[in-house]
Formats: structure tokens, C-alpha cells, sequence
């Protein structure tokens, strides 16, 4: 049985969930609300905590605020059967995981897995689907986001233990990646709360 031809409201939920295959990250108003009614579900139970489950999918399949965290070219050219390139790929990904706050070269990480960095660089993008540059970049952003939602350390400090070299590029960036300056995404998260 074709659930969709019957209740029509669950295509644009197929709809989210193969935009979702991507990764997303939803942002904005989108983001506050739904963290919000996630919240309130921690005092509900039952038939009350799934109704609140299908509102958050309502939002979500309606929304335009979200970021694809990846690309088609990651879905269709990751090759997991690939044993080498799997291992080549994890070992690249957990040496950037450790140290891109430090000032991580692109040819520090080709070393790694024993490359040149122009045939990392194509491999990273290749297995991945973003840049080697954009995952870095990307990873930043997710610590200083927490940073500022978890804690009050002050925002200059944020800026270089999320391996920003200087405050201006990262309220820059951050503003450019999130739609909010640090100091603004900070209050809103502490509304949330």
C-alpha cells in the first residue's frame, strides 16, 4: 500500500528525509523553535510526546532555514566499499579532529596518509564533498557555536579556541555561516534554555 497516494502529507515528510541523506543543519527560527518543543517533551509522555514529534516534522518539511552539511557528490562518490580509501579517509578525518584548532595545513594532513596535497585535496573533496578548506572551516563554527551555548567564556577567547586567528575574521565568518553574530547567537541559545 501506498501510504503517500492516501495520507498526502507524508510526501513532503519522504521529501525531508532525502534532503536529510545530505546531513542538515537547520538554523534560525527554525532551529530555536524546534530545540524549544524538544525541550518541553522532557515533562510529557506518550500520545503527547509523539503529537509534538509530528509538529517538530511539520516545521522541519516546511522550513527553508537549513544547510545541507554535504553535497550529491558525497552520496554518490563515497565508496565504503573501498577499503583503502576508507581507512585513508578515516585516518585524515580523525588527525583533523584532534588538531584543526592549531593551524592545520593541508599538507600536514596529505602527509598523514601519505599523499601529495594535490591528490589529497582531490581525494578529500571526492570522499567527502566538501574541501578540505570548508571542512575545517565547518568544524570551527560547530565548536564556537557550542562554546557560546555551553558556556560564558568571553567571545575573544572562543575566537581562538575554536582556531580563529583573529576576531574580526571570525565574527566575520561566523556571521557569514550563521546569520548572527556570536554575541547574538549566544542570547538566543541562552533563551532557550
Amino acid at each position: 500500500m501506498n501510504a503517500s497516494a492516501h495520507i498526502p502529507e507524508i510526501r513532503s515528510l519522504g521529501n525531508l528525509f532525502e534532503r536529510a541523506s545530505l546531513g542538515l543543519e537547520f538554523t534560525a527560527k527554525t532551529a530555536q523553535t524546534c530545540g524549544k518543543i524538544i525541550e518541553d517533551m522532557n515533562n510529557l509522555s506518550g500520545a503527547q510526546r509523539l503529537a509534538k514529534m509530528i509538529e517538530i516534522f511539520g516545521i522541519l518539511c516546511e522550513t527553508e532555514e537549513f544547510q545541507s552539511l554535504s553535497t550529491q557528490d558525497f552520496v554518490s562518490k563515497f565508496k565504503p566499499n573501498n577499503t583503502v580509501n576508507h581507512q585513508q579517509l578515516d585516518k585524515a578525518l580523525a588527525f583533523i579532529q584532534e588538531n584543526y584548532a592549531e593551524n592545520l595545513s593541508l599538507n600536514q594532513v596529505a602527509k598523514i596518509v601519505s599523499m601529495s596535497e594535490s591528490a589529497f585535496s582531490r581525494f578529500f573533496k571526492s570522499q567527502t564533498g566538501n574541501s578540505y578548506t570548508d571542512h575545517i572551516l565547518k568544524l570551527r563554527i560547530w565548536t564556537a557555536k557550542k562554546l557560546l551555548k555551553d558556556n560564558d567564556t568571553p567571545v575573544t577567547d572562543i575566537c581562538y579556541e575554536a582556531g580563529f586567528s583573529n576576531i574580526s575574521n571570525f565574527n566575520r565568518t561566523f556571521l557569514k555561516q550563521t546569520g548572527m553574530k556570536p554575541s547574538e547567537y549566544r542570547k538566543a541559545t541562552k533563551q532557550l534554555k
